[in-house]
């Protein structure tokens, strides 16, 4: 008994020193729990299981009978020496097949991922910390890449086998870490109990996008959150035999601990090399600029921003200069369609700011890339040519030259290039050299973590291939410079959607004129890293200098000897038509008609004598009389014909003469041609007659003679009644007998087909057919370049409209007395 009681004596005894010594030195307990064994860092990371791709092996999966998709995860394992460059990039591939029942194969190829450093500057110890790690401390995961498949689809149908491999890696790769999941349906059974199994946090992840709270969530909506789980699939196999796996430790809280060198607000970059095009494409009633400065810029430096504004369709320029010194900028923005070009002092951010029902859009524009592909000295570069049966393929190459740094001593090497094509047995059958000479771009760069690149502007070189050229090899002089290559079936109609396919600074219409093809090495060169991503933008439109002069030629193709119906239209012109001698019968200019006219009439140049033709605009309801008197003479007294009407003066002299019209109705306005829109005091719009013919459907057949290889225009202007502005129409347009001067290179390529679908005309402007009271728009002009790789000859145009209503068209062509580049974007001149 004694024993008995001095045994429970003492486990007292001991429960008490303990209880007092935790209760009395906390730090006991600090103490066991920072000795107890632990593996650094794994606490709040999750554990996977990851398995080792081979290049000699197969890693097979076995998929289950109700997944629609697969998740495919990809860590590449490199040193842990490597993670003092976390600007470090590798690129892996992996070979992959797709197989079916019986061993069919559904699909097979091999996918490329691109993975870098992810993780944190760990506070305590001030280290770079990666987000995945394994227990080999000296092995680190990069970050996660993804292949998502959708077994839905049909060219993956009924697989239920996927077997992948290591195809291609980076030296600095020492293996790749895959995990694969299988999404695969939940019974709505199932619903209640899982959502209870989940924690709060995984709750809250999943029910993000509800508008209550998760304790309000009915069971329906349960049921909808987990209708669908990501489900592991394990390979077939032995382990340690057929496959090998690791444990990887992912940390799920990296959102707060990631670090990030330098926070770059939202928006398009501009400073004072590179310019910011921002493309306006629908109408708001109010919309503004927000511009934010770059952090490395002294809050008190003075910010010189101008704002170009280029409406469409083409109109002119208009420019605002604004000085601050804040560190944010809101300025005014035009309400309708163009382009904004901002040009900023000091790096400077952009973005647009909308106002739509009540409610403000910010919106930061998203820069288009595109990719090229450097060729060193001894790596030329090699495009494979399919061809369209026997005819030929136009082929174009864009050439643009990386921006060396500025160094002392010895300056870089003008860049140049030498073209080849070849035949199937590797033949040259033409060979050039071409030196790159375009400026340095103010709106193309190379993106980069570290700095923006600065390229050249691209130089294009196009080519008419015929069916016995394969290949087109590119050799460069230095290793600057980058290539990107396009082609287009020669007889492949190009098609135009208006107006969602001309907006201003659309890059990727639904029916692009060119195709891009890649390299035939394509794939190794990137692994190489033989390949850049430039940033591209809409560039402003620029008239041609000899056009703004009015140093061009215009003549129309349309004839009134044509066997089709046609009429004389009476359209609006532009401003810069008054600016051409030549364009001084075609431009008519308002005058009073309350009054006497002092009018200084012109005349073309070498011609002494004018013959003035007046044009009067009304309605049809007036039945009196008009006269028309010229320097004290009645030249006109009659009953007004059926507004529009035409009134042919007597000739005259250049210079200045009084005409005054007597008896108008309320409403008339007249106008005369030959005339200078200063002298009339008159702020109406200008005025030109042409002659159309009246198409629904027909084809039209006109002559077209080039009498010299140097570039024109050709014009086709359609007029719609106002009435039927948004009845749809289409044409087709196709040059018959087209030949080129040879191979090339050219600095453009004629188009032998065109085929523009209009849904509607936009219905701007108002046109007057003469001696009808019908009303048109002002006429939607559509430009076909005819380039310097046609040679003079003649050839035969052919015009196919289908319209539901009555459409008038005009067909001229632009010529330039000089050997000069025209430039599209003078379609709207007539």
């Amino acid at each position: 008994m004694r024993i008995r009681r001095n045994k429970w004596f003492l486990i007292f005894a001991l429960i008490a020193v303990i209880w007092i010594v935790l209760k009395i030195i906390p730090q006991v307990r600090v103490w066991i729990v920072a000795h107890r064994f632990t593996i650094p860092r794994t606490e709040p990371a999750l554990a996977s299981t990851a398995y080792f791709l081979q290049t000699n092996r197969w890693l097979e999966f076995d998929l289950p009978k109700e997944a629609n998709q697969l998740k495919l995860i990809c860590n590449p394992i490199v040193t842990a020496d490597l993670l003092s460059n976390k600007a470090i990039q590798v690129i892996f591939s992996i070979e992959y097949q797709m197989l079916a029942s019986q061993n069919h194969t559904n699909a097979q190829g091999i996918y490329y991922f691109q993975s870098e450093p992810r993780g944190f500057i760990e506070e305590s110890s001030g280290i770079f910390v990666p987000a995945n790690y394994l227990l080999a401390p000296n092995l680190i995961p990069l970050s996660s890449t993804l292949w998502i498949v959708n077994l839905n689809s049909p060219k993956f149908k009924n697989t239920r086998l996927l077997r992948i491999r290591l195809s291609k890696a980076d030296p600095d790769v020492k293996q790749v870490l895959v995990r694969l999941y299988a999404r695969k349906p939940i019974p709505e059974r199932k619903a209640a109990y899982l959502w209870n199994r989940l924690s709060y946090s995984q709750k809250q992840l999943l029910a993000r996008g509800n508008v209550h709270p998760i304790e309000l969530i009915s069971p329906t909506e349960k049921a909808n959150l987990l209708r669908f789980h990501w489900a592991g699939v394990a390979p077939k196999g032995i382990p340690k035999k057929d496959y090998k796996s690791v444990t990887i430790y992912i940390r799920d809280d990296l959102s707060g601990l990631e670090s990030f060198e330098e926070w770059l607000p939202p928006g398009v970059l501009s400073d004072a090399n590179t310019v910011v095009v921002l493309p306006v494409t629908n109408h708001v009633r109010v919309r503004f600029l927000y511009g934010i400065k770059d952090a490395s810029v002294p809050s008190s430096l003075l910010v010189t921003n101008t704002v170009t504004w280029y409406p469409w369709p083409i109109g002119n320029p208009q420019t605002n200069q604004y000085v601050s010194s804040d560190k944010t900028f809101t300025l005014p923005a035009p309400t309708e369609l163009g382009l904004i070009e901002i040009r900023s002092s000091t790096p400077t951010y952009w973005q647009l700011i909308e106002c739509v029902d009540h409610e403000t859009n910010m919106i930061a524009p998203t820069q288009p890339r595109i990719l090229t592909f450097a060729c060193p000295e001894g790596k030329p570069i090699e495009f494979f040519i399919h061809h369209d049966g026997f005819n030929p393929t136009l082929f174009r190459a864009d050439l643009r030259a990386l921006v060396p740094p500025k160094t002392k001593g010895k300056p870089h090497p003008t860049p140049s290039v030498i073209y080849q094509l070849l035949d199937s047995t590797g033949y040259v059958i033409n060979t050039g050299t071409v030196t790159i000479t375009n400026p340095v771009s103010q709106y193309d760069f190379i993106p980069t973590k570290a700095a923006i690149l600065k390229v050249t502007d691209p130089q294009s070189l196009c080519f008419v291939l015929p069916t016995n050229v394969t290949v087109v090899r590119i050799k460069a002089n230095t290793s600057n410079v980058l290539v990107n290559a396009y082609s287009r079936p020669r007889e492949l109609p190009k098609k135009s959607l208006f107006p969602a396919e001309f907006l201003p600074g659309l890059l990727s219409p639904e029916h692009p004129t060119w195709f891009t093809i890649r390299p035939i090495d394509s794939l190794e060169r990137r692994l190489q890293r033989l390949s850049q991503i430039v940033a591209i933008q809409p560039k402003p439109p620029v008239l041609n200098q000899l056009i703004a002069s009015g140093l061009y030629d215009w003549e129309s193709l349309t004839l009134r000897e044509s066997t089709m119906p046609g009429n004389l239209v009476f359209c609006p012109a532009k401003l810069r038509d008054t600016n051409r001698p030549h364009s001084l019968s075609f431009v008519f200019v308002p005058i009073l008609t309350i009054t006497n006219n002092l009018l200084t009439f012109m005349s073309p140049p070498q011609e002494e004598t004018i013959q003035p033709t007046l044009v009067l605009l009304g309605t049809s309801a007036y039945t009196g009389s008009v006269s028309v008197i010229l320097d004290e003479q009645i030249i006109f007294n009659k009953p007004l014909p059926n507004p529009p009407a035409i009134i042919q003066l007597p000739r005259i002299s250049p210079g200045i003469h009084k005409l005054a019209i007597i008896g108008t109705p309320s409403g008339l306005r007249a106008f005369v041609n030959y005339v200078s829109p200063d002298s009339t005091g008159e702020n109406w719009e200008l005025y030109t007659l042409r002659y159309c013919l009246k198409v629904q459907t027909n084809t039209l057949k006109f002559k077209y003679s080039k009498a010299s290889s140097q570039p024109e225009l050709i014009v086709l202007r359609i007029f719609s009644p106002t009435t039927a502005s948004n009845s749809p129409c289409a044409f087709k347009l196709s040059f018959k007998g087209l030949k080129y001067q040879g191979y090339g290179p050219f600095t453009e390529i004629s188009l032998p087909k065109r085929e523009i679908a209009v849904v509607s005309t936009l219905n701007q402007g108002l046109s007057y057919i003469i001696g009808q009271s019908i009303y048109l728009d002002e006429g939607l002009p559509f430009v076909f370049p005819v380039n310097e790789d046609v040679p003079a000859g003649e050839y035969e145009i052919e015009i196919h409209t289908v319209s539901e209503s009555p459409r008038w068209l005009s067909l001229s062509r632009i010529t330039l007395p000089q050997a000069e580049k025209i430039s599209a974007d003078i379609e709207t001149i007539y």
